[in-house]
């Protein structure tokens, strides 16, 4: 099998371009989705400032290019009682990186609207994702708990009511077994009518770890060119499916960039010569 163009500029660039890197702030979140497989169990962590703030500099000071900053990975984002300051420190990054499309995931359940207006008026983020599955109340509140339908559909209102708001894209899962309907509720169907981008996404088992027997899938994979994870532990992850850390080599406090690109290089190299049974992390994943 030939390389292709991606794995092969993987392979032999030393400036790299990332399409996503992710930034965990916080490794647990406070909701419990039925379809999530972020573990319970993980130790909660909160990423240290300082150690973003390297990480940046190292993407900067190496020349590599990040098309897509998301600040969030597994848990809620504003969980992170320094969320502002990781604020701040984008700015820099966001001088530097003009280019870089700046994004923030939640789930809306912590926001208040004073929060919200501190985040608009920081303006760097170009992109609010708000996560909100079901068509309704009944529904989502069941897949989401214990969220309180109310208190997200106000946050919401009242972000899409903001004249100089981030673009708003709402991600919106229905059908789950327990919950699928096609009728949507009257409020959150004029809501999502007024929000910049809707994405009805597809239930899946996130690499494997949702399923007793995956069937692992062979080949190379995208995310492992192309994306990066910081971990709430300051680690390095491989990609946005790995919610728990599974794939991370190592500190950034120990370890430079340089270090984890050589071992992408290899995973990249493994899963080309069909041997992706020996990488770590994407032996029971079926991306590809």
């Amino acid at each position: 099998m030939g390389l292709t163009r991606t794995a092969l500029k993987a392979l032999v660039q030393r400036n790299v371009i990332f399409s996503q890197v992710n930034i965990e702030l916080c490794s647990r979140c406070n909701l419990h989705c039925r379809y999530c497989a972020l573990d319970p169990q993980r130790k909660q962590a909160f990423l240290d400032s300082a150690i973003y703030e390297m990480f940046l500099e190292e993407i900067v000071q190496g020349a590599h290019k990040i098309r897509t900053l998301c600040l969030s990975h597994s848990g809620e984002v504003l969980q992170h009682p320094k969320f502002f300051l990781f604020l701040e420190k984008t700015r820099w990054f966001k001088a530097a990186s003009p280019d870089t499309k700046i994004i923030m995931d939640t789930n809306l359940t912590l926001l208040t609207a004073s929060t919200i207006d501190t985040i608009v008026d920081y303006g760097i983020i170009d992109e609010i994702i708000c996560s909100i599955d079901g068509r309704d109340k009944a529904a989502y509140e069941r897949l989401r708990p214990p969220a309180s339908y109310e208190t997200v559909m106000g946050n919401l209102k009242y972000l899409l009511s903001l004249s100089k708001r981030p673009r708003v894209v709402i991600n919106n899962g229905n059908l789950h077994p327990e919950t699928a309907t096609t009728i949507w509720s009257p409020l959150m169907q004029a809501l999502l009518e007024r929000a910049d981008q809707v994405v009805d996404y597809q239930f899946h088992d996130w690499g494997g770890q949702l399923k007793e027997h995956p069937i692992p899938a062979k080949g190379l994979c995208r995310y492992v060119t192309n994306q990066l994870v910081l971990t709430a532990e300051g680690k390095i992850a491989k990609c946005c499916i790995d919610l728990n850390g599974r794939t991370a080599r190592c500190y950034v406090h120990y370890d430079n960039l340089g270090y984890v690109l050589k071992q992408q290089r290899h995973d990249i190299l493994l899963m080309l010569l069909h041997k992706r049974s020996h990488v770590k992390g994407c032996d029971r994943c079926e991306m590809t």
